[in-house]
């Protein structure tokens, strides 16, 4: 089963309102594209959704574990403590998931959508940093899978920003009931021990 949450940071509405940079369509780009499109952003519904099994023996998912990110981890921020020098900052914008099931264990893949900002003391080049990923239990808040991305973007000259997208491979935990949202939540954010990689120096001609 398919759905879709959304979760903005509100320091950067309007910079992830800027227009998008044309890139050209890598097959990685369009297969991460391609998961995000089958969410509708504006029902919280997926725009499809997958047959029901005719088979009662068949194990299914009727709830996909909701995502969270923590409040103080939707963002990372580089630079000094005063806002004019601030280098640039990450931010999630749209997260997704998808769930399965393999013999006993549920899979969960999850969708990231977010943007690299320029701030005032920041300047053209390539960015990165790290983005966690988790499966945690309900009941006791055990963490039963952890994994941390690389997320990347490519700020070009004369532009304040750049979009990064990323699509995990599936997170797998235990299937335990149909109803995995009373089982599980999936947690997306930078932590608060993250920390961005430095810029990438442009090479003086």
């Amino acid at each position: 089963m398919i759905r879709f949450s959304h979760s903005l940071s509100v320091a950067l509405l309007l910079a992830l309102a800027a227009p998008l940079l044309a890139a050209p369509a890598a097959a990685q780009s369009s297969s991460n594209e391609s998961f995000f499109s089958r969410f509708n952003p504006f029902s919280g519904k997926s725009d499809s959704s997958a047959p029901a099994s005719l088979d009662p023996k068949e194990r299914s998912v009727t709830d996909c574990p909701e995502i969270r990110v923590p409040s103080g981890e939707s963002s990372l921020r580089v630079g000094g403590e005063g806002s004019a020098s601030v280098r640039h900052q990450f931010a999630v914008g749209q997260v997704a998931r998808e769930c399965g099931v393999a013999g006993k264990e549920l899979t969960i893949k999850v969708g990231v959508k977010g943007r690299v900002v320029l701030g005032p003391a920041g300047s053209p080049g390539s960015f990165s940093a790290p983005l966690s990923v988790s499966i945690r239990e309900q009941k006791g808040d055990k963490i039963l899978t952890s994994k941390t991305f690389n997320v990347a973007a490519v700020v070009a000259p004369g532009t304040t920003g750049a979009d990064f997208t990323i699509v995990t491979e599936p997170l797998v935990v235990p299937f335990t009931s149909e109803h995995a949202a009373d089982d599980y939540e999936v947690v997306v954010g930078f932590g608060k021990g993250a920390k961005a990689a430095p810029v990438e120096k442009r090479r003086k001609r």
